[in-house]
């Protein structure tokens, strides 16, 4: 039974967590996490936009406008691609306007409603 006793040794040699982490590593950490949602948020529009654009020039390059059917398809794929440009820029006004200096539950409820909100528009474009 050595190697129990080593292994107990071991276990009671650690340190517990001697301090909380304090306020200001809370709210730089918050604070971090959100920039990268933004990133996150810029990089969807930019990518969408970019597809956008792509489809616009291909729907001019192949004359589509001249053939129903296709002219149809495409048109549908960018206007749904358009207005999911305008939720992500909707979206990223909201979540500037999601208040970080009120309290952890207020600032939780805040961003459950933001998130149910763009959650709703995905599904509602998905359909």
């Amino acid at each position: 039974m050595k190697t129990f006793e080593d292994l107990q040794t071991i276990w009671n040699q650690q340190t517990g967590p001697d301090s909380k982490p304090a306020v200001a590593d809370i709210v730089k950490k918050a604070e971090e996490y959100t920039k990268k949602i933004k990133r996150n948020h810029f990089w969807t529009r930019v990518i969408l936009s970019v597809t956008s654009v792509i489809l616009i020039f291909y729907y001019v390059w192949a004359s589509a406008y001249k053939q129903t059917l296709f002219s149809l398809g495409l048109s549908i794929m960018i206007t749904m691609l358009v207005l999911r440009i305008i939720l992500e820029w909707v979206s990223m006004e909201k979540l500037k306007t999601l208040k970080s200096d009120v309290s952890l539950i207020e600032y939780s409820k805040l961003a459950e409603q933001f998130y149910q909100w763009r959650k709703k528009f995905i599904m509602f474009l998905h359909r």
